[in-house]
């Protein structure tokens, strides 16, 4: 067994620079997860208080009414100016990630026409990978930056409406 390797049923690997990229990726979906269930329970909420409160409903439930109408909108705009510049920079990683790769795939054209033969291109390749891996990175954290705000009202109305009885 090489050095640094280590066996599994009988299977030799290696750990990789990066043994935990996953790890941006599940506190996405945890924060996705905890923003889902603070929403479904203030939904339900004022889902109940507005058939109770009916045709004629109460200043406290207009208040509350108007308040949540608001926050969508507060929600989505700074959810949108938080991802804004992200996506700018999304958008050039990619480009200059898909330049690069025809521009490897070209290169790779040109030489099999030169001598016959398929090149063995593996540096372009794993640049073209880290790229990608990059753009990955990028992804998430433009996610994360997009859901800040969305998360933060969903979790504090569920806090603030758990407290108070229902009426």
């Amino acid at each position: 067994m090489k050095k640094g390797g280590n066996r599994i049923s009988g299977l030799a690997y290696t750990c990789r620079a990066r043994p935990f990229a996953w790890a941006p990726w599940f506190d996405l979906a945890v924060k996705t997860g905890e923003m889902l269930g603070a929403s479904a329970y203030v939904i339900g909420h004022r889902a109940d208080r507005l058939a109770r409160a009916g045709t004629k409903p109460s200043a406290r439930d207009r208040r509350e009414f108007t308040r949540m109408v608001e926050e969508k909108f507060e929600a989505a705009a700074e959810s949108a100016a938080a991802m804004a510049p992200a996506l700018w920079s999304l958008q050039a990683r990619g480009a200059e990630i898909a330049a690069r790769q025809t521009l490897a795939g070209l290169q790779a054209m040109i030489a099999v026409g030169r001598r016959g033969r398929v090149p063995r291109s593996s540096a372009a390749i794993s640049r073209t990978a880290a790229g990608s891996r990059k753009l990955g990175s990028s992804l998430v954290q433009c996610a994360r930056k997009g859901l800040k705000p969305v998360h933060a009202r969903a979790v504090a109305n569920r806090k603030r409406l758990s407290k108070r009885k229902r009426v």
